[in-house]
């Protein structure tokens, strides 16, 4: 009987957690991931995204928006960063607010991107961070 050979995923330890809660965004972002050879997971909060990196799930890179319902940016990092195993995971930090930068001040991210999102300098960040 022959042996079935494993096919290695492209994507393989290169997974990118997409935080947003507008689903246009989200499944933009992660559509765009994915044609760059990254796997993508999306979260619509940070709840939500919560639960999934307690359960085990390691992103290489979290895409996260600082406005969303349940639990937003700020709490999540704030959350994160207490997981062991997770608390190092950079952190791209996506919004619209003008004030996006002061409203982090003192926290752990890799880069603040404000929307409209520069395509090119987020795959670069995923490049480098994945």
């Amino acid at each position: 009987m022959p042996r079935e050979t494993q096919r290695e995923d492209p994507a393989h330890g290169k997974s990118i957690l997409v935080l947003e809660d507008d689903p246009t965004i989200r499944l933009a972002l992660a559509e765009l991931f994915k044609m760059e050879g990254f796997a993508a997971e999306m979260a619509e909060h940070g709840m939500d995204a919560l639960r999934r990196i307690k359960n085990g799930y390691r992103p290489c890179l979290i895409i996260l928006d600082l406005m969303m319902p349940n639990m937003d940016g700020i709490q999540f990092m704030d959350e994160i960063r207490r997981i062991p195993g997770a608390a190092d995971t950079p952190v791209v930090v996506l919004s619209g607010d003008g004030r996006a930068k002061e409203k982090i001040a003192g926290r752990k991210v890799a880069e603040t991107i404000t929307k409209p999102v520069d395509i090119d300098r987020l795959i670069d960040l995923a490049r480098r961070y994945c």
